[in-house]
């Protein structure tokens, strides 16, 4: 009989890989939480009209990528592409911003079928922070604070940040009938999608990867030349903030973003480390979505790092990471044997933080210490019937090759002071 394979793009991970994401996850929860950002847990599973309403039908992550099937119950769902609509849906749905803003973080698996290779999976995961109910500036400009004191933390080479901004639907509205003229000569090089956006919604022409549409780009108007005013300040306002708190950004007149709920101030942090694949991460203000879902209007603004990419370009040389402390109970006889769970269930009440295995049955003490040392154990406890009889045991550090007599008293105080050092 064959074995099973894991599916295409959807990545196991365990033993050191799984304590280097451990470590990063824990980090983004307690920077998270610094910044006053509360945690929540999502369904895997949504609505298909969700992702469209919110993401856009002629978006590629709804019209190629989403995971969607008819249920039992004759219903389109999909799986999460994406965190932010399930996010909104969330607060409309639970009235969580009644009275109040909202500060939100979650990190979590999305789901989308495009070609696997490096930095792109099928099952991938994001850390993402949400804020609902601040209108001003201020929050743009904090989350991205909070994106540079990451890159710190974490101790990654500094990816660059590019920025951008879409303005109101009246905006929007005049700089799509200045791209459909521009397009309009040039319609030989669409495909049938590119021909469908190019009636429904040009921007999304903009993020096209098609060679001749990049090349054609270049010379594409700027949404920056059909704000008003007032946004144009905005727009002038922000980047200024971010220069006085010491962040350079660079104005990219041809980010749309991926996700057409996007609206006023966009940006991307790009790293030349990760190839093909350069965007680690990507944001801004979406103040029409809770509209798009059926809500009244909120001020909307947020970002999501993509954790594959994020965590390749870290060195975990530069890191501390910590893993418990591995201790292995080891019987002499058979009456320690028999003993052997309720003093490795005493160790586990005095000792939460240390990691206790303990050997079915008996053996010899050279062999078992052989085992302990193959599995990577700091610390073992042999136990015999002398043991038993004086109430004490043998503690041997496997890493000095020092060994104690000691009680369990004794044991205990030993293993809480090393696990703390």
């Amino acid at each position: 009989m064959s074995t099973i394979q894991g599916l295409r793009g959807f990545a196991d991970h365990f033993g050191p890989d799984l304590r280097r994401w451990q470590h990063v996850e824990e980090q983004l929860k307690n920077l998270a939480q610094q910044y006053a950002y509360e945690p929540i847990r999502m369904p895997y599973l949504e609505d298909s009209a969700l992702f469209q309403r919110a993401v856009g039908s002629t978006s590629d992550i709804v019209h190629k990528e989403m995971y969607s099937f008819i249920d039992k119950n004759n219903h389109s769902v999909s799986l999460r592409p994406e965190g932010t609509a399930s996010c909104v849906r969330m607060c409309i749905e639970h009235n969580l911003l009644y009275g109040s803003r909202q500060k939100l973080y979650y990190q979590a698996p999305m789901f989308r079928r495009e070609r696997p290779q490096k930095g792109r999976f099928r099952q991938f995961h994001q850390f993402g922070i949400e804020a609902f109910g601040y209108p001003e500036t201020f929050i743009e400009c904090e989350q991205i604070v909070l994106l540079e004191h990451i890159w710190q933390v974490l101790a990654i080479p500094k990816p660059v940040l590019r920025c951008n901004y879409l303005g109101s639907q009246e905006s929007r509205a005049r700089y799509r009938s200045a791209l459909q003229a521009f397009y309009q000569p040039h319609l030989a090089l669409f495909d049938e999608l590119n021909r469908a956006r190019l009636e429904t919604n040009p921007l999304r022409i903009l993020d096209a990867k098609e060679p001749a549409i990049v090349a054609l780009n270049q010379n594409a108007p700027a949404m920056v030349d059909y704000l008003t005013d007032a946004e144009q300040n905005t727009y002038s306002d922000i980047r200024s903030q971010l220069n006085q708190l010491g962040i350079s950004s660079t104005h990219d007149p041809s980010m749309v973003r991926g996700l057409d709920y996007y609206s006023g101030f966009i940006y991307e942090y790009t790293s030349d480390h990760l190839g093909a694949q350069s965007s680690v991460c990507g944001g801004g203000r979406y103040d029409q979505l809770f509209a798009q879902l059926g809500s009244e209007s909120v001020s909307a603004c947020g970002f999501s790092i993509g954790m594959e990419r994020l965590i390749s370009l870290m060195d975990f040389n530069k890191h501390s990471l910590s893993t418990p402390l591995r201790l292995h109970w080891l019987s002499l006889s058979d009456q320690a044997a028999s003993q052997s769970i309720n003093f490795s269930e005493q160790i586990r009440q005095s000792c939460p933080a240390v990691m206790v295995y303990t050997f079915p049955g008996y053996a010899k003490a050279s062999n078992l210490l052989k085992k302990s040392e193959k599995m990577n154990a700091d610390f073992a406890i042999l136990c015999g019937d002398d043991e038993l009889q004086q109430g004490t045991f043998i503690c041997k550090n496997l890493r000095t090759r020092e060994q104690h007599q000691c009680d369990m008293t004794q044991l205990c105080a030993i293993l809480n002071r090393e696990d703390n050092s």
